[in-house]
């Protein structure tokens, strides 16, 4: 079992995010946008044809990710070593639950770290 943790970049996330923005998306879907980024202002977005509150989501994010970029690269080598650390132990517990050797499968996983706020 391996994993490679990596900062997949700004435009990335951003299609992963938007991918949740959609004219016809539920506000369960949705909202929870505002409350990770406060950043955005929700009723300014509201008012927003979706072609303009999707340049106004990227706009304000790439921002963010700017800021948080440092953060994220030197997250994927924490999270990287902590895995390693704890690989052995995670692979025999997982074995162990689904009655497989975990070691030999799910050779080629990979975590996106993204972008949330402080």
């Amino acid at each position: 079992m391996e994993i490679v943790f990596t900062n997949p970049g700004v435009d990335y996330m951003i299609c992963q995010i938007m991918e949740f923005q959609g004219e016809n998306e539920t506000v369960f879907w949705s909202d929870s946008l505002y409350h990770f980024f406060p950043q955005l202002d929700k009723a300014h977005a509201a008012t927003l044809s979706f072609n303009e509150k999707k340049k106004y989501i990227d706009s304000v994010l790439r921002k963010v990710y700017a800021e948080l970029e440092e953060m994220i690269n030197e997250k994927t080598v924490l999270y990287s070593r902590h895995w390693e650390t704890c690989k052995g132990q995670i692979c025999d517990a997982l074995s162990e639950a689904f009655e497989l050797d975990c070691r030999t499968v799910f050779n080629d996983l990979r975590c996106n770290v993204s972008m949330k706020r402080k």
